[in-house]
């Protein structure tokens, strides 16, 4: 399982349960990268996924599995399921009381790109797969 992260300059991810941003470009992105693999989301992220095939709406961290799990207002304890982690980032600090603070030394930078954004003039994926 690959856990996409989308976070602001300071790692931030999420402000009292909500969301920071809800870039349709970087959902387009995502979904291409993803290349007909499974998704999946919690019930918060519904609404970024509307008419998208290959998406799963679950209620816990799936426990194993091939495709990806999309994670904007929930971390998880640890990064012990994960293969890959991706981390669309974008160079804004929002107001955030929910960081990113998972320990990546386990994984090694595969690849990065920027695109510009819908409402961001330049978001990054970083792709990370474990060592």
């Amino acid at each position: 399982m690959t856990y996409v992260f989308c976070l602001d300059e300071r790692m931030g991810m999420a402000f009292m349960g909500k969301r920071q941003s809800r870039d349709r470009k970087l959902i387009e992105d995502f979904v291409s990268y993803a290349l007909g693999k499974s998704i999946f989301i919690f019930p918060y992220s519904e609404s970024l996924f509307e008419n998208i095939e290959n998406v799963t709406v679950v209620s816990s961290v799936p426990a194993e599995g091939d495709g990806f799990l999309f994670l904007e207002n929930i971390k998880p304890e640890s990064l012990d399921g994960a293969d890959g982690i991706i981390i669309y980032n974008w160079m804004r600090h929002y107001p955030s009381d929910l960081v990113f603070d998972l320990d990546l030394s386990e994984f090694e930078l595969e690849s990065e790109m920027t695109f510009e954004g819908f409402s961001h003039p330049e978001i990054t994926r970083k792709a990370y797969k474990r060592k």
